[in-house]
């Protein structure tokens, strides 16, 4: 009995032994997985937070107004005055056939250059050809009855002198065979004129030139004439070119022949700038104010025409007459769009940037308001002749109720 208990003592205490190591290590591992739990917790707030406060500075940054800006712009541009104008060769002519028939070929293209003479197309002519042997058949039958006609007259005048007939009949044959010479003339008249035609079946180059326009195709119908349809041919000798402008009325008495004037051609030529030197000269004018529009055609030669790099007939082209030449008021000052204006109770100002921006990459910049002057309106834009410098950075469109001081972002400028 008592080794019993003892057994069962010696069991249990055995059992609590084993017992014990087992719930130390379950102790230890929840204490690692709350500390764990700590951390990534602690972790997930700090990068919320750090989330939250760079959502923030992101936020305010970019509530701020964006502007574009632009510099000013010499006034002095504006004395001078510009007129639309185009170049034309010094010939230009639309070739158009002179035969009726089909095209048989054509022998060059647009941009080629030709000299005088140069075969362009040839002309197929059935019926002129069909004419033409009629032609030359009447003419042989004519030359036959005159070579009749005579032999007739040599044999009546031989009977005249022995006295065989009377006068009278000699002189019928004698107009017989005048008119047998004149049906020859007749007939060799009609072949000329229809060989002429036949020689236009070779359509030929007026003048040495550039083909600037094609409309033929072998095998189409040709009708002869201008009222023919389309030229079958352009041809201009761009070796000179002119500038032709009309001129208000109002603006006549500022030009005199020989006039030097600036012209320029944009996408080809810098345009017109305060200083920049003339290159052409008035040539000659219409003499004649026309009614529509109530200007004169004037003619306008380049001073060095270059005939390896002249203009294409056709281009737009300005003409500026200098500003000595012309009688309107001298604009001094700085030209800005009219929608950089700011205008309210306190006057007008114009929003300028406190410091240069360095394109839409760059920190905000603080804005600047100068009072201004306006000189002259000319609608999109004005002209400002006080408050304003010629480096000032001007806002082009500034935020509805802007103020000194007040912070915007730059964005790059289309103006």
């Amino acid at each position: 009995m008592t080794d019993a208990r003892s057994e069962s003592q010696s069991t249990a205490e055995s059992a609590a032994e084993s017992k014990a190591p087992g719930a130390g290590r379950l102790l230890v591992m929840l204490g690692l997985l709350v500390v764990t739990a700590s951390a990534v917790a602690a972790t997930g707030i700090s990068s919320r937070l750090s989330a939250s406060d760079a959502l923030s500075e992101w936020t305010q940054e970019h509530a701020l107004p964006t502007v574009a800006i632009i510099r000013p712009e010499s006034g002095a541009a504006l004395n001078a005055r510009q007129l639309p104008a185009r170049i034309e060769a010094a010939q230009s002519t639309d070739i158009h056939a002179r035969v009726s028939g089909y095209l048989a070929a054509w022998h060059v293209d647009i941009g080629q250059r030709v000299e005088a003479g140069a075969l362009l197309a040839e002309v197929d002519t059935p019926e002129l050809d069909q004419r033409l042997s009629e032609a030359r058949a009447d003419l042989r039958l004519a030359a036959a009855n005159a070579e009749l006609s005579k032999s007739e007259q040599t044999r009546w005048q031989t009977l005249f002198d022995q006295g065989s007939v009377s006068r009278q009949a000699l002189d019928q044959v004698l107009i017989q065979a005048r008119v047998a010479d004149a049906e020859t003339d007749a007939a060799q008249a009609r072949l000329n004129a229809l060989e002429t035609e036949k020689a236009f079946a070779r359509i030929a180059a007026p003048y040495a030139g550039i083909i600037t326009a094609r409309n033929a195709e072998t095998g189409m119908l040709i009708e002869s004439g201008s009222n023919g349809g389309d030229a079958l041919f352009a041809i201009a000798d761009t070796s000179h070119t002119y500038v032709y402008a009309d001129v208000p009325q109002s603006m006549r008495a500022s030009l005199s022949l020989g006039q030097s004037v600036h012209v320029g051609i944009p996408g080809v030529s810098p345009a017109w700038q305060p200083g920049a030197a003339a290159n052409a000269r008035l040539l000659s004018s219409s003499g004649r104010i026309e009614r529509t529009n109530g200007t004169l055609l004037y003619k306008f030669a380049f001073d060095a025409p270059d005939s390896s790099n002249a203009p294409e007939p056709g281009s737009y082209a300005l003409v500026t007459l200098d500003p000595i030449y012309t009688d309107q008021p001298r604009v001094n000052g700085l030209v800005i769009p009219s929608s950089a204006l700011i205008i309210n109770g306190a006057g007008v100002h114009v929003a300028t940037l406190a410091a240069t921006a360095s394109g839409s990459d760059s920190p905000p910049v603080q804005v600047r308001l100068k009072p201004v002057s306006i000189a002259r309106d000319l609608g999109r834009t004005v002209v400002i002749d006080r408050g304003l410098e010629a480096d000032d950075e001007v806002v082009v469109n500034p935020p509805d109720g802007v103020m000194d001081d007040a912070l915007v972002r730059v964005v790059a400028s289309d103006a």
